[in-house]
């Protein structure tokens, strides 16, 4: 397989929390926001400027290449609407900034900051103040009008030019919605645009039905180039669009853009992203699941649409900004934590930075029609799972290959990436094998993997990944597992043990290098025992630890001939006194967990007899305080991490809920007691183990082949 025929892929350049002095909240409903406005300006040496909207202010972001680390945030003094680097000076930026102060007229200012200073206070330089704005900025000279305030517009630069284009008009009545301005950086004024041609809108010239915005502006060959957007409906209300136009910025005329080719034009769309890479327009939809790029030949007036590139920014997790910064295509992104647990519930927001290379998505560009004809529109990365084309290396279980992709490996399971190292010339393995674990389970756990923990995850399917997510150390499938499983009498001695197995290690672990511990599911395990007493016997017995290496638990022994008798409504011939003795043993130890006596009865309380017994059984009740009685030891440990040492609260929270257990009569056979009370699982009293979960873990040393 050629190099050129794999998938492309974004790299991670770049992801931490994002620190905020507080919670931000929405202007609209009061609440808690989860997002703010964010726009991403690259600037000289591969560094990345990231204005954040904070309410009646803004932050600074600054993202330095070299270092490939984040500055901390810097304060701004305005806020800023829009940001673009200077056609003059490409070491400054314009921002944009429309007052909303008592007095202010709302149009807008233009300020200019210096990026070769990133360390300090942030100065900006006015070339543009409203004559209303604030009383020390009016020694400035002031000329021309500038747009009121408006919502969905473009900037594009030209020269020492910037034009101000389209745009949601803020206030009721205002008719300049198919206004075009400039700005002059020499002269510092504004200027309103006259042109030729009609405005790309319902009714220009009038309120709201003469604007367009949300569209998508990039600046090619001296005109702006216009994509999509919303406008007034015939019908009523706003709809968006997917028509393209031109404004010539030297000539100042509007031109509508048809294409030669229109079965693969991009949908209507608004509050989009747009670039110019290699001749061509790059459209950044918008959709539900996915980020799909559409692609404009300027030069042959073609649609087409690319390829899935590999770990895109999820749409769904919040806006995307797209830029070009020295030779890649860069997006930057902010989104809400998930799983907020280790918060208390807090919301936490997360920022990323990815990268592709220019040169590799002008190749993915000379390709993409054919690709997209094969391969279908609307992909994720699910899709590529198993695809031999696009993959560069493959897992082979029991002679069957599952090819991978290594980019998504090393992104969200770095564990199982790592079993490729040490391939020839110090590159990764094309395959590894993989022994003791089943090909429908390892592709179950890949499909998860490359939804990146999205993919629904049901009880039965979380009982099949839990160890294996532990083995791998995929955190987050782990979580999500232990959260999903339902525990119940067929699966809490397993799960139990699984739990405290891990977090044995994870107390052994020093350096907690390990994957985290099962607390959840502890937890889950214990609340399930004491909510249902009745099934302590699946954990505790006196002879358990006595017994040989897989010889079968007394609970087991005890049902099997239990089951065997009531078949034959008498004990088998084989039965000795011993099973007689064992079996009296094992009913009246279930009897008293069933009636609440956890523990032994004190010295001087009489038993109750067994099924030998001659006289009427009768019920036995606790008559210590609970405080004076033995727990068993794992309830121990888990109620002292919980409510503190055994002399205080745990033994106290637990009492009441004993209290209220109903007594039962001792040693009456099953089928005699009452139906309320359960004291055995279905599956014991059928002659059956408890299953144990068949999860298969993979061999320490995993055989590879070259």
């Amino acid at each position: 397989m050629a190099a050129g025929e794999k998938a492309l892929h974004w790299d991670l350049l770049r992801e931490e929390e994002l620190v905020q002095e507080k919670p931000q909240e929405s202007a609209v409903t009061g609440g808690a926001a989860t997002q703010s406005w964010y726009q991403a300006v690259p600037v000289k040496d591969g560094d990345i400027l990231v204005f954040e909207g904070l309410g009646r202010h803004s932050k600074l972001r600054r993202f330095v290449a070299a270092e490939k680390s984040w500055n901390d945030p810097r304060e701004l003094s305005v806020t800023v609407h829009a940001a673009i680097v200077s056609p003059a000076n490409p070491e400054k930026v314009c921002i944009l900034h429309c007052p909303s102060h008592w007095g202010s007229d709302h149009r807008y200012e233009v300020y200019s900051l210096d990026t070769a200073s990133s360390e300090g206070e942030v100065m900006l330089e006015p070339l543009f103040v409203s004559p209303a704005s604030k009383p020390d900025r009016q020694q400035l000279v002031e000329a021309g009008i500038a747009p009121k305030k408006r919502h969905g517009f473009s900037l594009a630069p030209l020269g020492s030019c910037i034009y101000f284009l389209c745009g949601l008009q803020h206030f009721p009545g205002d008719l300049t919605g198919s206004f075009v301005y400039c700005f002059s950086l020499h002269e510092r004024v504004w200027t309103e645009v006259e042109y030729e041609g009609t405005f790309p809108a319902t009714n220009p010239g009038s309120s709201y039905a003469g604007c367009r915005f949300g569209q998508s502006c990039v600046v090619h060959d001296s005109k702006a180039w216009l994509f999509g957007g919303s406008v007034s409906s015939a019908r009523g209300g706003v709809e968006p669009t997917s028509g393209l136009f031109t404004f010539h910025l030297l000539d100042h005329y509007w031109e509508e853009i048809k294409s030669t080719r229109s079965d693969v034009c991009p949908p209507p769309m608004s509050g989009h992203s747009a670039l110019v890479c290699a001749g061509s327009m790059l459209v950044f939809g918008s959709g539900d699941k996915t980020q799909e790029i559409y692609s404009f030949n300027i030069g042959t007036s073609r649609w087409s649409q690319l390829p899935l590139i590999l770990l895109s920014p999820l749409v769904q997790d919040g806006r995307v900004a797209y830029g070009i910064s020295d030779s890649s295509l860069i997006a930057y992104q902010q989104r809400l934590l998930e799983d907020t647990s280790a918060r208390g519930g807090q919301p936490v927001m997360w920022h990323e930075l990815s990268a592709v290379g220019i040169d590799k998505l002008v190749r993915t560009l000379d390709r993409s029609a054919a690709q997209i004809v094969a391969r279908g529109s609307g992909l994720q990365d699910l899709d590529f799972l198993g695809d031999q084309i696009s993959a560069d290396t493959a897992f082979v279980i029991d002679g069957v290959e599952i090819f991978v992709h290594m980019a998504i490996l090393q992104r969200f399971a770095p564990t199982l990436a790592r079993l490729f190292k040490g391939g020839e010339q110090g590159g990764p393995h094309r395959s590894v094998v993989l022994k003791g674990v089943q090909g429908s389970t390892f592709n179950l756990l890949l499909q998860h993997i490359y939804s990146r923990f999205t993919k629904a995850l049901g009880s039965q399917e979380a009982e099949l990944l839990l160890e294996l997510a532990q083995h791998f150390e995929l955190t987050a499938l782990d979580r999500r597992c232990q959260d999903s499983i339902v525990i119940d009498a067929g699966n809490v001695r397993h799960f139990l043990s699984v739990a405290m197995k891990s977090l044995q290690a994870d107390a052994d672990q020093a350096d907690q290098s390990g994957p985290p511990p099962m607390e959840v599911l502890n937890a889950k395990c214990i609340e399930y025992l004491m909510s249902h007493p009745e099934h302590l016997s699946l954990v505790k017995s006196p002879v358990r630890d006595r017994l040989a290496s897989g010889q079968p638990s007394p609970e087991l022994q005890s049902a099997r001939v239990l089951a065997r008798s009531r078949a034959t409504s008498e004990l088998p011939a084989e039965a000795s006194a011993q099973h007689l003795q064992h079996l009296q043993q094992q009913l009246q130890q279930l009897n008293q967990l069933s009636t609440g006596h956890f523990w032994p009865a004190p010295s001087g309380q009489q038993q109750t007899q067994g099924i030998s017994g001659a006289r009427q059984p009768t019920a036995v009740h606790t008559a210590v305080r609970p405080e004076q009685q033995e727990l068993p030891k794992f309830m121990t440990s888990h109620l002292q991490s919980t409510q503190g040492s055994p002399e205080g609260g745990g033994y106290k929270e637990i009492a009441p809920f004993l209290a209220q257990v109903p007594a039962t009569p001792g040693g009456m056979p099953r089928d005699q007691q009452q139906p309320a009370t359960t004291t055995m699982p279905k599956q014991l009293l059928h002659g059956t183990a408890v299953p144990q979960q068949q999860v298969p873990v993979l061999a320490a040393s995993a055989s590879r082949a070259a």
